[in-house]
């Protein structure tokens, strides 16, 4: 389901979570970050490094400098940010526990399965019930441009049995060349670049919404954006169409009281 739409302050925001008035959330964009008054909101960010580390915080929080990808609060007051400038940004709500999570999900963490380990890491600390949580996705980079070579499709595939549904574009393989020992290719030059330059378009929406299903949470609660931060130059962002010094998304959730 597409979730993200214009807000009139210039980020976007997710109609299920917007419908939870116990909570404020924002994806940000180029021209606006989510706002969290310091008056009223602690912040807290994270030295997000691509990683599977997830981190359960409270108002003190805030002046530390925690390393991670996902963080989880029960506190309210309590801002957790995360940036992005084509990793997929996924903000988690427990309406029933009042417990919201914000995670950084590059297609590293994917792999790492940050957003599946969040939904657990939320259920043990704070007994959240997944069919009861809703998921909303930020803008990222859309399977349309985010093109990968064989080595992460390789990857994929030592973790997911449903791995080549997460990716478009994916040529076939020939089972006689994968079986075969690299030394035994050197001597075969062309076939080297055919496997070396073959390549694939990844989804990250895909891919952390089966880790949302596997982790137990409904389909029918996963808000997608569909928005592309390389497409969208008007609004977004991207690594991959502005290189390193790009600008980056910030996406926040907190709980209001």
């Amino acid at each position: 389901m597409r979730a993200s739409g214009a807000k009139n302050d210039g980020v976007l925001g997710a109609p299920e979570l917007v419908k939870q008035t116990w909570l404020k959330h924002a994806f940000g964009t180029r021209h606006a970050d989510p706002d969290f008054s310091p008056r009223q909101w602690t912040a807290v960010r994270l030295k997000q490094f691509h990683s599977d580390l997830i981190r359960v915080v409270s108002a003190p929080d805030a002046e530390t400098h925690l390393r991670g990808d996902a963080m989880i609060t029960a506190d309210p007051g309590v801002a957790l940010m995360v940036a992005a400038a084509d990793c997929l940004p996924v903000l988690l709500a427990d309406p029933e526990n009042r417990v919201v999570a914000a995670i950084h999900a590059g297609w590293r963490g994917t792999l790492k399965r940050i957003t599946q380990k969040t939904v657990g890491a939320m259920r043990a600390h704070f007994g959240c019930d997944p069919e009861k949580i809703v998921a909303a996705f930020g803008p990222a980079i859309q399977v349309c441009c985010l093109e990968v070579g064989m080595e992460v499709v390789d990857d994929f595939r030592t973790q997911f049995v449903y791995s080549d549904e997460l990716f478009d574009k994916l040529d076939p393989v020939n089972p006689a060349l994968v079986m075969l020992p690299r030394q035994h290719l050197t001597g075969g030059h062309a076939v080297m670049r055919d496997l070396e330059d073959r390549h694939a378009f990844l989804s990250l929406e895909e891919a952390n919404s089966r880790q949302l299903m596997d982790a137990g949470v409904a389909n029918a609660r996963i808000f997608r954006s569909g928005v592309c931060t390389k497409c969208r130059a008007d609004l977004l962002h991207s690594y991959r169409r502005e290189g390193p010094g790009m600008g980056q998304q910030r996406s926040a959730i907190g709980i209001t009281g």
